[in-house]
């Protein structure tokens, strides 16, 4: 999913509070329910590098978050020159192909929403490869 918030150019409206990303670990010394360290060590999480170009149209600049089913990375896209950010799902989830019809109803259901404060879908597509963005 490719999207672009034309409102707000500063930035992000609002941050995570790390306790409640992933594998944070709370002031009792306890992590996050359901995410143990091994849990989250055997997370299949993708990396895109800075600098590399994802399906010959966007280049990674740098990530934004990541989830259990996909990473958000800044991007430019390359024709165009236009600051996105790019949503990957992860690529242990396309064994399934519910997986892949998920992360297509999510981008249409988003593309469907129109309002200030939402980004705005510009682009949905596979990869060569498969890969949903």
């Amino acid at each position: 999913t490719l999207v672009s918030d034309s409102v707000n150019q500063a930035g992000p409206a609002a941050e995570i509070p790390e306790f409640l990303r992933p594998g944070a670990v709370h002031a009792d010394g306890e992590n996050t329910p359901g995410d143990s360290p091994q849990a989250t060590a055997d997370k299949d999480y993708s990396t895109e590098a800075p600098g590399s170009v994802f399906d010959n149209r966007y280049e990674i600049i740098d990530e934004i978050g990541k989830g259990a089913t996909s990473t958000v990375y800044r991007a430019r896209q390359v024709q165009i020159g236009r600051i996105v950010a790019l949503k990957l799902m992860h690529p242990h989830l396309l064994k399934e192909e519910i997986n892949k019809k998920r992360f297509e109803q999510e981008a249409k259901a988003t593309a469907a929403l129109t309002h200030p404060n939402l980004v705005l879908v510009q682009d949905f597509g596979l990869s060569p490869l498969g890969r949903p963005f």
